[in-house]
């Protein structure tokens, strides 16, 4: 997981208080504690919006929203989700 990621994440959880008494800081440390020895690959609906631009697709934040929940239904685990799979389910669901 990439630190954006996690300070994202924590910045999130301490926010709405979903942890108590904890400084962001800590947050941090345990979440990317927790990913030591994980990987994830994150796709985001501003992801989705430049790939509708690159092939001359305008989407807004709700559709590209839509399309990532699609892709993540519809994808194929062994082969993972890749700007083709995205690209796929830009045309096929706009």
């Amino acid at each position: 997981m990439q630190s954006i990621h996690i300070a994202g994440m924590a910045d999130k959880l301490v926010k709405e208080g979903l942890v108590r008494n904890v400084a962001e800081a800590e947050a941090i440390a345990s979440l990317t504690e927790y990913w030591k020895d994980a990987v994830a690959i994150v796709w985001n609906t501003t992801d989705v919006i430049r790939i509708g631009e690159r092939i001359k697709r305008t989407i807004k934040e709700e559709q590209a929203n839509r399309i990532l929940r699609k892709v993540y239904k519809e994808h194929e685990p062994e082969y993972g989700i890749t700007i083709f799979t995205i690209i796929r389910a830009i045309r096929k669901h706009l």
